[in-house]
């Protein structure tokens, strides 16, 4: 194929598919249980437990001393969900931003 005709051929597919996405419908069934779910994890209950969950992971692996590999991944492992579910409060709580995090 020459390159004109695959620039064209994606730029029409580019464009058919935003189209489609750009395109919005009724609720689904499943977007209150969703919602619900998102406000679980983003909720002071969730800050709290992660806050207290990194406290503990953070103690652990400072003051565990000889501990094997498969507990020192279990550690960083809880560290990290820790992290992730309070992730949005302490940015939140930090910088003064609220929403979505757009990665550029």
């Amino acid at each position: 194929m020459k390159p004109l005709k695959k620039v064209l051929i994606a730029t029409g597919l580019m464009a058919v598919c935003g189209v489609a996405a750009a395109g919005t419908g009724p609720d689904m069934p499943w977007d209150s249980g969703l919602d619900k779910l998102v406000k679980n994890l983003t909720g002071k209950t969730a800050l709290a437990v992660g806050v207290l969950a990194m406290f503990a992971a953070s103690a652990a692996l400072v003051f565990g001393g000889e501990m094997s590999e498969f507990t020192r991944r279990m550690i960083l492992m809880i560290l990290a969900v820790a992290v992730m579910v309070s992730g949005t409060s302490l940015i939140n709580i930090f910088f003064g931003v609220t929403g979505a995090l757009v990665i550029l």
